[in-house]
This record gives C-alpha cells, sequence and structure tokens, in this order.
C-alpha cells in the first residue's frame, strides 16, 4: 500500500493517548492505513480488533503484526506482544475519538449527509460536483455506520479539500454521534421515510434522528432540506435552512422535467429569481432530480459555481445496483435493488411506468423491505397497491410472508389474478429467474427493487445468463 501523501499528525504515544488505552511496546512507526479487516493490512498500518458476532479479530493480532503493522488496538490482551499494542476498554468509542481528533487537523471542507432514502446517491450527485474544483474524499460502500465513516476520516490524505459523508443510523443517538465527528460545515437531509420505523416508531421520531446531523455543525453552517416533506418545514437549525425540491416556495426550485433515454434534464430556479435551465442529469426518475437539487443547493453553499455544478451533474455515476438501466436480448432491465424502503419503492415503480413501450409490458420483481416490524404487512400491502395503481402488467414477489403481503396488495388495487404471480422464495434465485425468463418477451421493461438483505442481484445475473445462453 502507498504511504500517506503527508504523514500522520499524531505519534503512537498520542494515538494510545487519544484512544484512551494503555500503550505496550513503544516503539515510534509510521503510521499507514486504518483497518479493521485483518486481511488488508499492509506495512505500517493501524490494525483495530473487534469482537463480532461472527468473527473476533483478535485471533488476528500475530497476523497483523507479521504483516507489518504499526499499532494494533485491542480490547483484549493477546499472548505476545511482537509491536505496539494499545489496550483499550471499547474499540468503536477508541476509533471515533481518534477519527474526531484527526478531522481537527483537516482543513478540508466537508459535507455530511443523510436521509430515509436517496443518501447515498445525493452523496455521489454532491462528490460529483465538488471535484469539479476540489480534491474530494467520499464514503464508499456501506461505510456510513459507526465504524465505516471513521475509517473513512482516519485514511483520509492530510491535503484533501473536501470530503462528502454519508451518516445511516438504525436508532436514535447515531447520527449525533458521527456528525459530532465529522463535524460538516454543510449537512443535507434527502427525505424522511420508514426505514427503521420498527425501532423507532414514527415518522416524527425519525426526523428527530436525522436532525442530528446538525449537532456537530456549526453556527454558520448551512442546513439542506427536502422541500417537499412536511415534517422538515420549519426544521430549527442555528445557522443558515435551505429548501430545495417542487414547492413554488423553496430556496431552488426544481421545474420542467423531462424523461430521456437515461435520464432526465430539467431547469432549477434560485430564490433569486435566476434559472439553470437544461441541466442534464444521466439518472432516472422525480426523485433523483429531486436529489439533484438537494446537491446542486449544497455546492452553492459551498461556493461552487453554476458552470460546476451543470458539469458535475451531467457527469453522475450511480454505483452498484442503484437504478443501473441495461438491456439485455432487447429486454430493458432495471437494476434497483441496493436497498428498499416503502418510498423508494414507489419512486422505482414511477421509473418503471416512465419507460413503458408502445405495445409492450412492464414487469415487476419486489422484494421484502426490512426492520419495519408490526408495520411490515401494511407497508407492503401498499407496495402491491402502488404497482396496481402505477400500471404494472406482471408482478413477481420476492420473499416470504412479506412478499405474499405485497401481492395481497395488488390485488386489493386491481390487479388481475394472472398478473400476479405466487411469491418466489429469496433463497432460490434461479428459480425466480427461470419463471422470468419464460415469460419475457422483447421489448419488456424489468424492475428489480428489494432491501440489500434479499441480494436480489443474484436473480439478476442468473437471468442475464439465461437470456444470452438463449
Amino acid at each position: 500500500m502507498e504511504k500517506r501523501r503527508i504523514p500522520f499528525p499524531f505519534t503512537v504515544a498520542e494515538i494510545a493517548g487519544i484512544a484512551g488505552g494503555k500503550l505496550y511496546f513503544k516503539e515510534e512507526r509510521e503510521i499507514g492505513s486504518f483497518q479493521i479487516d485483518s486481511r488488508k493490512i499492509g506495512q505500517d498500518d493501524v490494525f483495530v480488533a473487534f469482537k463480532g458476532e461472527r468473527s473476533d479479530g483478535h485471533r488476528f493480532i500475530g497476523q497483523a503484526f507479521e504483516k507489518g503493522a504499526s499499532i494494533v488496538i485491542a480490547t483484549a490482551f493477546p499472548g505476545e506482544i511482537p509491536g505496539n499494542l494499545i489496550l483499550v476498554d471499547d474499540a468503536t468509542a477508541a476509533l471515533g475519538r481518534l477519527a474526531a481528533a484527526y478531522r481537527r487537523t483537516l482543513g478540508m471542507k466537508t459535507v455530511g449527509v443523510t436521509g430515509s432514502v436517496g443518501k447515498t446517491t445525493t452523496k455521489q450527485l454532491v462528490n460529483g460536483i465538488l471535484s469539479r474544483r476540489f480534491d474530494t474524499l467520499a464514503t464508499e460502500g456501506n461505510f456510513n455506520n459507526e465504524l465505516g465513516m471513521p475509517l473513512t476520516l482516519l485514511n483520509a490524505e492530510g491535503d484533501r479539500e473536501a470530503a462528502v459523508l454519508e451518516m445511516g443510523m438504525c436508532a436514535r443517538g447515531e447520527i449525533e454521534y458521527l456528525s459530532l465527528i465529522a463535524r460538516p460545515e454543510i449537512g443535507i437531509i434527502t427525505m424522511i421515510g420508514t426505514s427503521h420505523i420498527e425501532k423507532l416508531g414514527s415518522r416524527e421520531e425519525i426526523r428527530n434522528a436525522k436532525m442530528e446531523i446538525t449537532a456537530g455543525m456549526p453556527a454558520n453552517g448551512t442546513l439542506v432540506l427536502n422541500a417537499d416533506e412536511p415534517l422538515l418545514r420549519g426544521a430549527e437549525y442555528r445557522g443558515t435552512t435551505v429548501y430545495a425540491g417542487f414547492a413554488p416556495d423553496a430556496d431552488y426550485i426544481v421545474s420542467n422535467i423531462r424523461p430521456t433515454d437515461n435520464g432526465s434534464v430539467f431547469d432549477l430556479t434560485a430564490k433569486d429569481g435566476k434559472t439553470l435551465k437544461d441541466l442534464v442529469l444521466p439518472v432516472a426518475g422525480e426523485h433523483n432530480v429531486k436529489n439533484a437539487a438537494l446537491a446542486a443547493a449544497a455546492a452553492f453553499a459551498a461556493g461552487l459555481t453554476e458552470t460546476e455544478v451543470r458539469e458535475g451533474l451531467a457527469g453522475f455515476e450511480n454505483t452498484g445496483y442503484r437504478q443501473k438501466l441495461e438491456t439485455v436480448s432487447d429486454i430493458l432491465l432495471i437494476e434497483d435493488c441496493y436497498n428498499a424502503a416503502r418510498e423508494s419503492m414507489a419512486a422505482a415503480l414511477a421509473v418503471l411506468a416512465s419507460k413503458r413501450k408502445a405495445g409492450c409490458r412492464t414487469v415487476a420483481v419486489l422484494g421484502e423491505m426490512r426492520e419495519l416490524g408490526s408495520f411490515a404487512p401494511e407497508m407492503h400491502r401498499e407496495v402491491g397497491r402502488t404497482a396496481a395503481k402505477t400500471g404494472v402488467d406482471l408482478l413477481l414477489p420476492y420473499g416470504g410472508a412479506d412478499a405474499a403481503s405485497i401481492a395481497e396488495g395488488a390485488a386489493e388495487g386491481g390487479m388481475k389474478p394472472g398478473s400476479v404471480l405466487p411469491p418466489c422464495p429469496s433463497d432460490d434465485p434461479e428459480k425466480a429467474a427461470e419463471i422470468l425468463k419464460k415469460l419475457l418477451r422483447p421489448g419488456d421493461t424489468v424492475l428489480f427493487k428489494a432491501s440489500r438483505a434479499l441480494a436480489l442481484e443474484n436473480v439478476i445475473e442468473a437471468l442475464k445468463k439465461k437470456l444470452e445462453n438463449d
């Protein structure tokens, strides 16, 4: 692994003090990257050993030293200490304290992004715009939690000019914790949905949890909010609050959306009356246009120009299975199975409807949504009703009892019995692919949408192979 461009600003002893631990061995070393996966350790890296449900990192301490780790941070004393060991009571807290301390040494402009859905896409949009001017860092993959975000900061180069940090949560207090580490000058809340309602109990409590992003923001910061979410109107923040969306009183108003083959073109009007016309966004859906408006508002708050915003949006590339469009054997696949909630299901179904071709069918493969608790049956039925309302021609529910609820809702919404297929178990992606292979015809458009836990991409890949080998 390459060395840091700028040396890490703390000595081994200082790292131990910040982490709140006791240092053994005490050999001064260069500090490389911070790792929690022993397989990724390189020369001079710091290994933080965690004891998880499936694996105990303490088992790999010896291996970490053999690979050249400069420091190991652990909560249990190993048999031998061949190098710097910092013994702490809580590895998560130690990681957070180190990230917070390192963040204070960094001069980079920082944007924090949270929300029930759309936060990863919005993070990518902001990153794309800021990168037009700054050397920008962004959280990768699912590194948006109490381990991933601190690691992202700790591995940032000291000369980075900007950072876009996604903040996820499952419970109250988690976003506050991340915000106090990241200290973002600009915060974005994409929307208030129903994800994690099982633990929080109501959308109002979800809103309160998302508003924790302001905990680490300064008095002169900017909070960018979804103008079309009633629960965010009138939100209290000591700095500047900016609204973006479709609402006519928003600070940045979206209008004149025109779908294209691979995305949208739209206008964005600022409160001063100035309009950016014909902004190009290479990803489909009105919900993504709104994400783009939020990203643009954040970019303007960061001092970027209209040209940089325009170029950043036009150059956007989505990641993973997030509304990826792919045509196989003249069948359009909308691969949108990174995650799912009631709101994102509705948005994806709207995209499916917009892609309907004359004389051809729309097909929806809808899997279960997770972390809904007692709300799950009704919310899945609502998804089924939405599928019926948007005119889906064929529906294949994917999963167990909640998938059956999707089918029930579709029937309640008026879909004909023959148009709603029996739910396919999520442990048999090959079976789902075979069912689809037999049903699909050239010209059809197929949406795949489910929570990440269902790994719906396995159905997509199996179907592609069957279609390509036909």
